[in-house]
């Protein structure tokens, strides 16, 4: 119910969104889409997706793990599905994927949650290394506003943060003691009851410190094999190459408009920035999948480039569609179809 409510007031922010912009305006936009293009993006975006699958499974075979395609390609649509309808900065999916591939095939949980987490590793690493070329590239070539060069340099040193945070977690010596021990002592605060201190301990001391362990060890192991690191980065850079192709495409899907304006589709590096920066916001755990928050961003950043508004709009809203509203819907349609209702 909670997730249901917040995806609708997602959706209702997403309607005042483009109420505010201009229905006539951005519907004149729609009315000169190319439908060939929008196809193309589609399949541009599934092809992603397959890049991100390939990604996952050389991380299993990594670690001396076979999973089939089949089976490894219905969890990941089970794990996006889930990604998207809640709010958890992208992260709800991944419990759920490493859950449902030690389910179908016995992998320990904590050595599925290392591959699904060092596979997105290499992806973010990925994004920022084009980010950080297309920003130089940038400079010399363009004027860039500068809100939209400091925000971007914002974002990747958020980015870059976290990573260096996680690899401490994974290779400080005695963090997952003190990791543990942090969370137990906050929650006996909020708690007077003695059963659950007593519960809270005993998962220390067994079950959170084991499973962390694992999971270190997991990763330490991934992180050795330069071979899987490089074929993995290769995949990263493909699956964002994918992502920023399938932006390119919903442009030209517009370029007969863009052509009767007198205007120019602007350079892939500007849409490599306003793709990570509405990559961080649709991590925040506000709303599912960003819904609402992340069209408004996109829209501004097109907008300070020069973009008119109501093709902004419209192409923020129909990027979305693809990236986001039909892969959630083709997602869990095959979670339904295939069982995986229980998340």
């Amino acid at each position: 119910m909670k997730r249901l409510i917040l995806m609708l007031i997602g959706i209702t922010i997403l309607c005042s969104f483009i109420y505010w912009v201009g229905l006539d305006e951005i519907r004149v936009a729609f009315g000169n889409l190319e439908p060939k293009y929008i196809i193309l993006a589609i399949i541009v975006q599934f092809i992603s997706i397959l890049f991100w699958h390939l990604r996952w499974k050389l991380s299993i075979k990594a670690i001396d793990r076979e999973v089939g395609n089949k089976n490894l390609f219905s969890i990941l649509l089970c794990g996006i599905f889930v990604n998207n309808i809640t709010p958890s900065a992208k992260m709800g999916g991944e419990p759920v994927r490493a859950y449902l591939l030690k389910k179908s095939t016995g992998i320990p949980l904590e050595e599925g949650l290392a591959t699904v987490a060092i596979e997105r590793i290499l992806e973010i690493i990925s994004l920022i290394v084009v980010c950080l070329f297309s920003l130089f590239m940038l400079l010399i070539e363009w004027n860039l506003p500068k809100n939209v060069f400091f925000s971007v340099l914002t974002t990747i040193s958020v980015i870059l943060s976290s990573l260096v945070f996680f690899f401490y977690l994974c290779y400080a010596e005695r963090a997952e003691i003190h990791l543990t021990d942090f969370f137990v002592s906050f929650i006996r605060k909020l708690s007077y009851l003695p059963f659950l201190d007593k519960y809270l301990g005993s998962i220390r001391d067994y079950k959170i410190h084991n499973a962390i362990t694992t999971f270190q060890k997991s990763i330490q192991i991934l992180m050795k094999e330069t071979e899987f690191l490089m074929v993995g980065l290769f995949l990263g850079f493909m699956a964002v190459f994918f992502d920023v192709l399938r932006v390119v495409i919903v442009f030209y899907a517009l370029s007969s408009l863009f052509i009767t304006l007198g205007l120019s589709i602007p350079p892939i590096q500007v849409i490599v920035l306003v793709m990570l920066l509405a990559y961080l916001v649709s991590t925040l755990p506000l709303l599912p999948g960003g819904v609402g928050v992340t069209e408004p961003v996109m829209f501004g950043l097109y907008v300070l480039v020069g973009v008119p508004h109501f093709m902004s709009a419209a192409i923020s809203v129909i990027d979305r569609a693809i990236s986001y509203w039909f892969v959630t819907a083709i997602s869990g349609i095959f979670s339904l179809i295939v069982g995986f209702t229980e998340f």
